[in-house]
C-alpha cells in the first residue's frame, strides 16, 4: 500500500491524508483503490470519525468509518485507526 506523507486540514477535519492501495496481481503492478482518509473534528456530545473513501478499479465508491463519542476519541483512537487501517483490497 503506497500513502503520499503529506496531510492537510479543511474545514471541519482534523487532516485528509491520500491514501491509495496498489500491488501485485499477475505479476504486474495494479491500482486496488485511490481515496483519503479523513479525520473529523469532534462535535461537542457528539462522534468524532476517521473516514476512509474510497473508489476501487472498477470506479465504486467505498465510504467506511470507526467512531467514538468526542470525550473518549483520543482513548480510542489507536484501536479505530488500526480498524481502518486493517481495511485492504486485492490480493
Amino acid at each position: 500500500m503506497s500513502t503520499e506523507p503529506k496531510d492537510i486540514a479543511i474545514d471541519k477535519n482534523i487532516s485528509a491524508k491520500r491514501r491509495d492501495e496498489s500491488g501485485l496481481e499477475n505479476g504486474q503492478s495494479v491500482q486496488f483503490t485511490r481515496g483519503w482518509e479523513l479525520m473529523e473534528k469532534g462535535q461537542k456530545s457528539g462522534h468524532q470519525r476517521i473516514i476512509y473513501q474510497a473508489y476501487d478499479r472498477e470506479n465504486y465508491y467505498l465510504n467506511m468509518m470507526a467512531a467514538a463519542e468526542t470525550e473518549h476519541f483520543e482513548v480510542c483512537r489507536p484501536d479505530l485507526q488500526k480498524i481502518i487501517d486493517s481495511i485492504k483490497f486485492g490480493d
